[in-house]
């Protein structure tokens, strides 16, 4: 099984792509709090062998030979592709032609605290109000506001 991986994955992605052969679920060995264990304490019961047995019997097999669809691959090439970027892993850029997966957001803070260290003190010992501050007709409107709302 291992090798037919590896086959697969050098031939249709890459063949610096590592290959592993695991048992079961990843979640299950990684969640001891609901009573998981490793795999490799895992024992497969007599009932259990039965159990695939029939139900090798009745699946198909002739499907395990068949390949995916082109749309379907791509498909999960990209949601690995998202996993990665998700979860910071930026490997995602190799198989982006090194773009990021989404633009840049924009971000205010810097301004900000630019902005701040702007403000000082003038010579009469008042604050100096920046020319962002009051040319910004959203924080004159609040000002406003709270000059009316004290008056009343």
């Amino acid at each position: 099984m291992l090798a037919i991986g590896q086959r697969e994955c050098s031939h249709n992605i890459s063949p610096d792509v590592a290959v592993i052969l695991k048992r079961g679920c990843t979640e299950f060995e990684i969640d001891e709090k609901r009573g998981f264990v490793p795999s490799n304490t895992w024992e497969v019961s007599d009932d259990q062998k039965e159990k695939e047995k029939i139900l090798n019997d009745i699946i198909d097999q002739s499907i395990f030979g068949a390949s995916q669809p082109e749309h379907l691959k791509q498909h999960v090439f990209r949601s690995w592709i998202h996993w990665a970027y998700q979860n910071g892993d930026l490997t995602y850029l190799n198989y982006t032609g090194g773009e990021p997966l989404f633009q840049a957001y924009i971000t205010y803070h810097n301004d900000l605290l630019q902005e701040a260290n702007h403000v000082g003190e003038t010579s009469k010992g008042k604050k100096k109000k920046s020319k962002k501050q009051t040319d910004n007709p959203t924080s004159t409107k609040r000002s406003n506001r709270k000059r009316n709302k004290n008056k009343a």
